[in-house]
């Protein structure tokens, strides 16, 4: 079997008038070597080096392709390089004292038996070992490796990690502080005891809690800028804590940008500070968090201070919205299958004033009907407030249901609010009890869906709490026949449902759930009293009302296809 060779000519200029020459002969080089090694003296020549610094680069090169020990030999002007065998890794040995495990290091590296044992590969892979145990806080670590030849191309890998003692707190320096003072600084950072061990990221979430702690106090523009030199070998720490306060950040005048539909006013009522406050980082990030919950502003407000001028840059989304679909109702029974669908109507910003309407309309088949209409009012009374009202309509084959609820929806924090408030719901049976119900009700609502869009992410849960009286009425079309006595019956109904929204690329999924109980006390549930499961909203594949029940509870999954930013399609 022949061993490929090939010669590579090298020319180095040694006076003006003359020209030296040099043949280099690679002996068992594969083919794709060849063409490194030819780059590489062909860049080397051209910067005129000597004959040794192209030999330790060439030799240096095949290490890194696991050719461990290259035999080199010089005759005259030729340079002969045997690569001789690429050797691969056998085994990983680790000699490691804590607090590292040699499992961890196995993993951290990602060198592997039967890789190429190249050199700068290891040595890169080691330097992570060093740069974890600098994060721990072991700042003099000794990493080193050793190459035992086992076979002709085998060689085993033997690690050796020492961590050495931990790095402490020798000395704390505070510079440029007037505001706070030092041990205020330290208690805020927790470095305040001194020779206890100290970690980058210890450094890091001290740097993090004083530019808190100035930002709280309305010095917005603050910089921390850490200094840590190590002064023993054993481990001790000098640090130092440079701190330039800058100037205190003192509201003279809010500016709104980017509200074209909007009014001024409405954006400035969700701001949590006034002309004459002092801008502090909780304020800023309170008021962002208000404004990116109204329903006609898309994500977050960008707020920024400039000599005396808040600036506060909105973007506004959608002004209203309209969604519904058309389909039919095979399972339905009837010879010809009768249409269904929805449709319903969302303003979000009536005049600018952010005031809210929604009214819908949805027919389930012959003889059902569903007509909702709700009103907000936000702010009232010039507090966080809003107030909201609800008619709605249910009619079916059996009965027909008139509803009106009003109540307040306080916002608490972040994304929490109560809302409270009491209805009033007539139901009048063509086979039955007519009833008249009046409750109160309360809940909670947790709602971090994106608004002003059509949801991609984030999800809402909103438990309700129903308890009020009924009172008996009559006996439908059998009223004349029954002597009938009116009387009040305790009624209570619990409801919750809850969203999740992922998104994967075009598609967006959403995860429901939804149940509810209710119970009248002292007799039995009529028409029009329980849950209706089954449509739009709550079981897909079943038409409305496919199941009735007096306590339920729905698992789902719902699968979106995204036609663009304002659009999406969806079976139901």
């Amino acid at each position: 079997m022949s061993v490929p060779i090939f010669r590579i000519a090298i020319i180095f200029l040694l006076l003006p008038a003359m020209t030296f020459c040099i043949t280099v002969e690679v002996l068992g080089a594969s083919p794709m070597l060849r063409h490194q090694v030819e780059r590489l003296v062909s860049d080397l020549s051209e910067s005129e080096l000597g004959v040794e610094v192209i030999t330790e680069e060439v030799c240096s090169l095949l290490r890194d392709e696991g050719y461990l020990s290259p035999e080199i030999a010089q005759e005259e002007s030729m340079l002969i390089i045997d690569a001789g065998n690429q050797y691969r890794i056998a085994e990983i040995v680790v000699e490691v004292e804590k607090p590292l495990t040699e499992s961890e290091v196995v993993s951290l590296i990602s060198v592997r038996q039967g890789d190429i044992a190249r050199v700068s590969t290891i040595e890169s892979e080691l330097g992570k070992v060093i740069t974890l145990l600098h994060n721990l806080g072991y700042y003099h670590p000794e990493v080193d490796y050793k190459l035992r030849c086992v076979s002709d191309n085998r060689v085993d890998l033997l690690i050796t990690v020492e961590s050495g003692s931990p790095g402490y707190i020798k000395d704390i320096r505070i510079s440029g502080a007037s505001v706070f003072s030092k041990l205020q600084i330290l208690n805020e950072t927790g470095l305040a005891r001194v020779r206890c061990a100290v970690k980058p990221s210890d450094i890091a979430y001290a740097v993090f809690s004083v530019k808190k702690m100035y930002r709280e106090a309305g010095y917005g523009d603050v910089r921390v800028e850490p200094t840590m030199i190590e002064v023993d070998e054993d481990g001790g720490i000098h640090i130092t804590l440079s701190i330039y306060e800058g100037e205190l950040q003192k509201v003279m005048r809010i500016v709104i940008e980017g509200n074209t539909r909007t009014r001024d006013e409405v954006i400035l009522r969700e701001l949590t500070f006034r002309p004459g406050d002092i801008l502090r980082e909780k304020d800023v990030n309170r008021s962002k968090k208000m404004i990116s919950r109204l329903a006609f502003i898309r994500g977050s407000p960008e707020i920024e201070y400039d000599n005396g001028v808040v600036k506060v840059v909105v973007r506004e989304g959608r002004a209203g919205a309209i969604d519904g679909g058309l389909g039919v109702s095979p399972g339905s029974g009837e010879d010809s299958p009768p249409l269904i669908g929805d449709i319903k109507l969302r303003l979000n910003n009536i005049a600018g004033t952010g005031r809210e309407l929604t009214f819908s309309y949805a027919s389930w088949g012959e003889g059902t009907m569903d007509v909702k209409a709700t009103y907000r009012e936000p702010w009232v009374a010039h507090m966080p407030i809003d107030l909201e009202g609800r008619f709605s309509y249910m009619g079916r084959m059996t009965y027909r249901k008139v509803g009106a609820e009003g109540g307040l929806i306080g916002r608490v924090i972040g994304a929490f609010s109560v809302e409270g408030g009491g209805g009033f719901e007539m139901t009048n049976r063509d086979y039955g009890r007519d009833t008249h119900d009046y409750y109160g009700y309360t809940g909670i609502i947790y709602d971090t869906l994106p608004k002003g869009e059509i949801p991609r992410e984030g999800g809402i849960i909103h438990p309700r709490l129903d308890y009020g009286i009924r009172k008996m009425v009559g006996f439908g079309s059998k009223r004349d026949l029954y002597e009938y006595k009116p009387d009040n019956l305790v009624r209570v109904r619990l409801t919750g449902e809850g969203e999740r929204y992922f998104s994967a690329g075009l598609l967006v999924f959403m995860l429901g759930m939804r149940g509810g109980i209710v119970h009248i006390g002292g007799e039995g549930l009529e028409d029009g009293d329980m849950f209706e499961v089954g449509g739009v909203g709550s079981l897909r594949g079943y038409r409305r009302g496919a199941f009735i029940a007096d306590r339920y509870a729905t698992l789902t999954c719902e699968v979106h296809l995204m036609m663009g930013e304002r659009a999406y399609l969806y079976p139901f």
